[in-house]
């Protein structure tokens, strides 16, 4: 498979960036728990991410990035699930 770039056209927004967007996964039989949640308003974005850890934790990072760069808050909290089995999680 080939791919070619033919072209590449530039624009300029003439309004400010706006949106919002979350996803949730929980897939037990995987073993899977995470999700994203983002906002963003002109040159700024904000939001969280969160994953289950293999050791049962829930790693949360809730973050702001803007111009002076990205910005994260790294917590944990107990999820209520056990500790996957094994060293490679439940994959």
């Amino acid at each position: 498979m080939e791919l070619r770039l033919r072209s590449v056209h530039h624009f300029r927004l003439q309004e400010p960036a706006m949106y919002e967007f979350s996803y949730e996964v929980q897939d037990a039989p995987s073993g899977s728990d995470f999700g994203h949640r983002e906002q963003r308003e002109g040159d700024a974005a904000w939001g969280s991410y969160e994953v289950l850890l293999p050791d049962g934790r829930k790693q949360i990072v809730d973050y702001q990035a803007d111009q002076d760069g990205y910005n994260p808050r790294i917590r944990y909290e107990e999820s209520g699930y056990p500790a996957s089995k094994g060293a490679g999680g439940p994959y």
